[in-house]
């Protein structure tokens, strides 16, 4: 299926100098200086270089990538390298839903080859990038802005990622290697008890899913001008909670370092909801950082311990 959105163009000459394409116009770089991934997936940085916004540690690994992106001047086309879980399908919905209820928070959609092998799905370029390092005040205050808009959108939402559903974490740490001694230990069978008891079917009843979420908060998903901030990667946008949306900003591995669990500080939410969502979503990346039964991942040592004792404090 190829699906279209008519839309008007500007001279060749405007849109290069509009989105930062054309040498000398003084406009503000745009996206995709990188290749963002979905939760889990580090951003790909071309040659290497990551545009610095703020001073601070960075976090982020390179991951294999879900997706290539194509620029073609003031247009980007995505490329799905994997789609099995209707990814093409949840970021075209998405982007067409904030399109018509909040334009200009992500790109816009172009045109789309939903049922092509592999998918593709072309959208406008943005300005912005994303920003590295602790966040200010004020970067916070315009992603609460940013959030507030995504979340307020109406209208038929893409079903919910399977991490709300309590077969996927089951399932996850059923395949999970449990570690032999130690801290880790001590938080695998912590965590593995919570998720196959009744609690875990309590709070993922799909009571709350009341909200549009994107799914993935890594700071290469969110690009910043200097005055605004924009959203970018839906692959993992859908019907969400609001107190999931934070707990993946606070618990994101991508995100240490950064500030982003300040976020919840201005947005009302159920705080003991909240605080559980932290953990289980603490919970993934310790099943992450476990050493892969099949080899594909490399062991990340230090990071499992540091892991193990922030999911530990999160039981207390």
């Amino acid at each position: 299926m190829w699906t279209s959105r008519r839309r008007s163009l500007a001279s060749s000459t405007e849109r290069g100098c509009q989105h930062g394409v054309v040498p000398g116009c003084g406009a503000r770089r745009s996206w995709p200086p990188i290749m963002p991934g979905g939760i889990g997936r580090a951003p790909e940085w071309p040659d290497q270089r990551r545009p610095r916004v703020a001073s601070g540690p960075v976090t982020n690994r390179r991951a294999r990538q879900t997706h290539h992106l194509r620029r073609d001047r003031d247009l980007i086309t995505k490329t799905y390298r994997t789609w099995g879980r209707q990814e093409h399908h949840r970021e075209w919905t998405t982007l067409n839903l904030l399109a018509l209820h909040q334009p200009g928070l992500a790109p816009e959609p172009i045109s789309a080859e939903l049922d092509r092998e592999p998918p593709s799905i072309t959208m406008t370029a943005l300005p912005g990038d994303p920003i590295v390092g602790y966040w200010t005040d004020d970067q916070i205050h315009l992603l609460a802005k940013a959030m507030r808009r995504l979340w307020d959108v109406p209208g038929d939402r893409p079903a919910p990622i399977d991490m709300h559903n309590a077969h996927y974490w089951r399932h996850l740490a059923a395949r999970s290697l449990r570690p032999a001694s130690g801290v880790e230990l001590r938080a695998f069978d912590l965590t593995v008890d919570w998720i196959t008891g009744p609690a875990l079917n309590s709070l993922l009843d799909g009571r709350t899913l009341q909200i549009l979420g994107q799914g993935d908060p890594q700071p290469g998903n969110m690009l910043y001008d200097g005055r605004g901030i924009r959203l970018v990667d839906f692959e993992d946008a859908g019907a969400s909670d609001v107190c999931f949306e934070l707990a993946n900003f606070a618990e994101h591995l991508g995100a240490r370092g950064t500030g982003l669990d300040r976020l919840a500080d201005l947005i009302d939410h159920d705080h003991r909801r909240y605080h559980l969502y932290r953990r289980l979503i603490a919970s993934f990346w310790l099943f992450r950082l476990l050493p892969d039964p099949t080899g594909a991942r490399p062991p990340r040592t230090a990071e499992l311990h540091d892991q193990a004792v922030r999911l530990i404090d999160l039981f207390d």
